[in-house]
Parts: structure tokens; sequence; C-alpha cells
């Protein structure tokens, strides 16, 4: 699914480099999800993002710009998500 969003990104107009930091985000949030539920996610829940903000903030203690850094990779990853399921809709 990474590939596919790298692709995603690139097809959109990203830079290589942002793709990959993108992708570097996304990975991220994917363990967290592993650790935290045991199961890495299919689709993207707000309960979820609200939890991993909190997360980023207050046991990584990321600065506001790297959180947002995270929530704009997540952003385009439910994009394709979306993108995805409306095309096998």
């Amino acid at each position: 699914m990474l590939n596919e969003f790298k692709q995603y990104l690139l097809g959109i107009g990203k830079s290589e480099n942002t793709a990959l930091n993108y992708c570097d985000k996304v990975k991220l949030y994917f363990k967290w999800c592993l650790d935290s539920f045991g199961s890495e996610p299919q689709q993207l829940y707000r309960a979820n993002v609200l939890d991993y903000i909190s997360y980023m903030k207050t046991i990584k203690r990321y600065s506001p710009k790297s959180v947002n850094n995270h929530l704009s990779s997540l952003r385009s990853f439910n994009e394709l998500c979306r993108s995805i399921q409306a095309t096998s809709a």
C-alpha cells in the first residue's frame, strides 16, 4: 500500500523527497496503530487519528509543526484510500 501511496503522491506532483517523507510518516502511524491496537489500519478513523495527535503531543513531545507534517501525510493517505474506495464501489 505504501508503494501505491508513493506513486499517488508523485502522480499529483509531489517531489520524490516529499513522497518519501510522507511515506515515512504514514509508516510511523501504522507502527503506532500496531503497537496500540495490534493491527495496522485498513482505513483512517477520526478517533484513532485524534489519539495519535495526543500521543505525538504528549508522549513524543513533537512540536506543532511536526504534528502538522504528520497530519498532512495522513490527510494525503486518506485521500488515496477514499479514491480507491470510490473506484471500487
